[in-house]
């Protein structure tokens, strides 16, 4: 969820590396601050290491990170699904080729659409 109060700039600074932080800097009103946000932390969930590693220490402006800062080869993705939501996720290179399938219904039915889907 895009929480359009949070100071971007300055959480960039702090975070990311400088290059990410540029680009939020350079269009601050832009998506930007959030796509490498949740990609950050996709990393970091499909690693298991949760904020023991620097979100500084790794880049993701690709959809390749380097194995060097976090453990081991991944394949990003990020998808803005409206003008409040984002999100990135991480799969290791060697599941890349996988497909991911998106399932939007009401409350009432979202597991029979589940099911159709699979």
């Amino acid at each position: 969820w895009v929480n359009r109060r949070v100071d971007r700039q300055a959480l960039a600074k702090r975070f990311f590396t400088q290059r990410e932080s540029e680009l939020v800097l350079a269009d601050p009103g832009s998506g930007r601050f959030f796509q490498i946000w949740t990609r950050k932390e996709a990393v970091l969930k499909t690693n298991g290491v949760g904020l023991r590693v620097p979100l500084d220490s790794f880049e993701v402006l690709t959809d390749d990170v380097s194995p060097e800062a976090i453990g081991r080869p991944l394949r990003l993705r990020t998808e803005v699904r409206t003008d409040e939501y984002t999100v990135s996720w991480a799969v290791p290179t060697e599941c890349a080729d996988q497909s991911v399938s998106w399932v939007t219904s009401d409350q009432d039915d979202w597991l029979q659409q589940v099911e159709d889907a699979l």
